[in-house]
């Protein structure tokens, strides 16, 4: 595996391996011009510290912004939490849930922000292959309609101690948009 040039600690650092730290490519996937209502990697490499998901997302919902959702194993269940907190022109703004079917995390653009304006996001999964402990994940995002700005940071936790295998995102009610993209990265 060859660590993602520019990445941090991809150096020796004293009583860690080489690749401590480093951020290695997994998987990438570019949203076709039919879109699509969600977007899954499986098989994720249980080889890894951690994971990192990066995207650059639009939906076709008839709004500015658009929250997502993701699920981990394909669980449904009532076991996500989240919290999220964002400011625009409107203020500074909060959510969260202690018990969902899946976990709000970043936000894209809407159909009504201007044209190919995307949404960005980078999230952090963290001890993804732990089997003794729930699994927590931080992020943060941002959107820049032209007009006005969003940023945003979220986190939540998957209360399960399954270690993650898949991760499914979801849009909140409209298909992403063709040129969306999403990647999935190890951390070691």
């Amino acid at each position: 595996m060859t660590p993602i040039i520019g990445s941090i600690a991809s150096s020796t650092r004293q009583g860690l391996s080489s690749d401590a730290g480093s951020v290695f490519g997994i998987n990438s996937y570019t949203v076709p011009s039919t879109g699509t209502n969600s977007i899954t990697f499986s098989n994720i490499p249980q080889t890894y510290t951690h994971l990192r998901i990066v995207g650059a997302m639009r939906d076709s919902r008839s709004a500015r912004l658009s929250p997502n959702f993701v699920r981990f194993n394909g669980d449904s269940g009532s076991n996500y939490s989240y919290h999220e907190n964002y400011a625009d022109v409107g203020g500074f703004l909060g959510s969260g849930s202690a018990s969902d079917v899946q976990m709000y995390v970043f936000r894209t653009a809407g159909s009504t922000s201007p044209s190919n304006m995307m949404g960005i996001f980078i999230a952090d999964i963290y001890d993804y292959t732990s089997t003794n402990k729930f699994k927590t994940m931080f992020g943060r995002g941002g959107i820049d309609t032209q007009s006005e700005g969003v940023i945003q940071q979220f986190s939540g936790t998957w209360k399960n101690t399954s270690a993650i295998t898949s991760i499914t995102l979801l849009p909140f009610t409209a298909p992403y948009l063709q040129y969306s993209q999403v990647s999935l990265y190890g951390v070691a």
